[in-house]
């Protein structure tokens, strides 16, 4: 089979290969600018998906914070002539050239990797550790399973939510719909997503409801851009019209902020 011409990043294909790249010297040196853009932003899907992970695993708010020499570091040298250490490239760029050579996408490939185990049963994988046959086929073993992963999420959910509702107005008949859905919304306990809370929210309208959404919005951008293609696929009549573009526009800065 032939290789494309344009990767899932926009840059020009390389050499193919399944093992990670070897460390050159200065390595760095000649990534383009597309590439540090796509390892900016690989880096932040990684800090937010081992965030979510250790705060599973231990229960206790966690933003996980990489340790400095994943960025790379200079060369150490001697009276600017001797070289005590080589340069050590960024591991972000590494891995979005494996990613590159293997035609798949950096940050769907992090974050299907991060949804395909129990926080619970095993450690984390490092970002060189990404950079295997272990995890490869991972995400081959995986990646036809994510459509109906999502799809049934949006079954369980919308039941979940409803179950929740019709409860409330069982237990109260004096309670209104819009109350009843607001109680809904701002259930921390009920099992649903704030990308769902969102998106429902702005079905309902109203000025109550769009506050609601606000205080969600932002989770569910980054929620969504997660696995914008099958979320588009499976929730296209809940998603608000425009979102989808809204989405593409604020994850950039949503990610700069974390």
């Amino acid at each position: 089979m032939r290789k494309p011409k344009r990767t899932p990043t926009g840059m020009p294909p390389r050499r193919s290969r399944r093992s990670a790249p070897e460390e050159e010297e200065g390595v760095d040196s000649a990534a383009t600018a597309a590439e540090w853009k796509m390892a900016s932003a690989v880096k932040t899907v990684y800090i937010v998906e081992r965030s979510r992970w250790e705060t599973v695993s231990t229960g206790i708010a966690s933003t996980y914070i990489p340790p400095s020499s994943y960025d790379g570091t200079p060369p150490i040298t001697l009276c600017g002539e001797v070289v005590l250490q080589k340069a050590q490239p960024s591991v972000w760029v590494k891995l979005v050239r494996w990613c590159e050579e293997q035609s798949v996408h950096p940050e769907s490939y992090v974050a299907l990797i991060f949804s395909s185990f129990s926080p619970m049963r095993r450690r984390p994988p490092e970002p060189h550790q990404l950079m295997s046959e272990v995890y490869l086929r991972v995400w081959d073993e995986n990646l036809p399973k994510l459509s109906e992963r999502v799809r049934v999420a949006l079954v369980v959910q919308k039941a979940a939510a409803e179950n929740r509702f019709a409860r409330i107005r069982v237990s109260d008949p004096k309670t209104k719909p819009e109350d009843a859905w607001v109680e809904v919304l701002v259930d921390g306990t009920l099992a649903i997503s704030a990308l769902f809370r969102y998106c429902l929210a702005k079905m309902i309208g109203g000025k109550r409801f769009e506050k609601i959404a606000a205080s969600y919005e932002d989770e569910a951008v980054l929620e969504f851009q997660r696995f914008r293609k099958w979320y588009k696929l499976h929730w296209g009549a809940l998603l608000p019209k425009g979102f989808s573009r809204f989405a593409r526009e604020q994850y950039p800065f949503l990610l700069s902020k974390l």
